[in-house]
């Protein structure tokens, strides 16, 4: 659709960093937008954006070449299998993060007993 739009191929590094920058711009405005409007998502706003983050470091590091980024899975010369991995990758050590942190608040903050 871009190349359409803008009568180029995207083959160049110079072009698919403009893409990338434009696409970014436009969905990290959309996260703001919700996030204001959203009382969930704005009580919520510094894990939205640390997921986001997580997300684009992921995400870019499988498109500089780092090949242990993610499992190497599924049909990976396609871009739309590397977000859909990148998302799913990122998800996964998210919610690892998180069990993480429950077990070291256990081990970290014992109950009070009764003496």
């Amino acid at each position: 659709w871009f190349e359409k739009l803008f009568k180029t191929n995207f083959s160049s590094n110079l072009w698919m960093f403009v893409l990338l920058s434009i696409t970014n711009f436009i969905w990290v405005t959309l996260l703001v937008y919700i996030i204001e409007k959203n009382e969930l998502m704005g009580q919520a706003s510094l894990a939205c954006f640390n997921g986001l983050s997580m997300f684009l470091a992921v995400y870019f590091t499988t498109l500089g070449g780092a090949k242990n980024a993610i499992p190497q899975v599924g049909p990976l010369s396609s871009p739309y299998w590397v977000i859909l991995l990148a998302f799913l990758w990122t998800t996964a050590m998210g919610w690892f993060g998180y069990i993480l942190a429950i077990i070291n608040m256990w081990l970290t903050f014992p109950k009070e007993v009764d003496a």
